[in-house]
């Protein structure tokens, strides 16, 4: 039986802004490598596996809800990222609930090319996924 060893290891210090978090293989590597950000900021940031080198692949308004996906089908995990919440469910920002995709290019250049999906007032979560097959 496999048991896991755990190490603790510094990503970032002094980070000055977080609310999400999640890891999973940006670089293809199939190591899980971690993106995040947090909500008054709006940077979203990825950490490479290994040596955690920092990247800011896109900045918004509020990001809210994360998820990952190859959408194009070129083998690297995108990221489907929602944004301009507001502050509670009922003091929304009626013009946010925008929702983009960010497309890895591949390597570690900053800004991903971001493409707008739509969006909904006060979505602040989502999934990815094929639902119609």
């Amino acid at each position: 039986m496999y048991i896991p060893k755990f190490r603790r290891q510094l990503v970032e210090d002094r980070r000055q802004d977080g609310y999400w978090i999640e890891a999973f293989s940006i670089d293809g590597d199939s190591k899980p490598d971690i993106a995040g950000y947090g909500l008054g900021q709006g940077d979203v940031t990825w950490y490479r596996n290994n040596d955690w080198k920092k990247t800011l692949i896109a900045k918004f308004i509020g990001p809210v809800g994360m998820h990952n996906v190859d959408i194009n089908g070129d083998g690297r995990n995108d990221i489907v990222i929602c944004y301009q919440y507001g502050q509670t469910m009922v003091n929304c920002a009626p013009e946010g609930g925008k929702i983009v995709w960010l497309e890895n290019p591949g390597n570690s250049e900053p800004y991903w090319k971001s493409y707008y999906i739509g969006r909904t007032t006060s979505m602040h979560r989502l999934k990815v996924g094929h639902f119609t097959q």
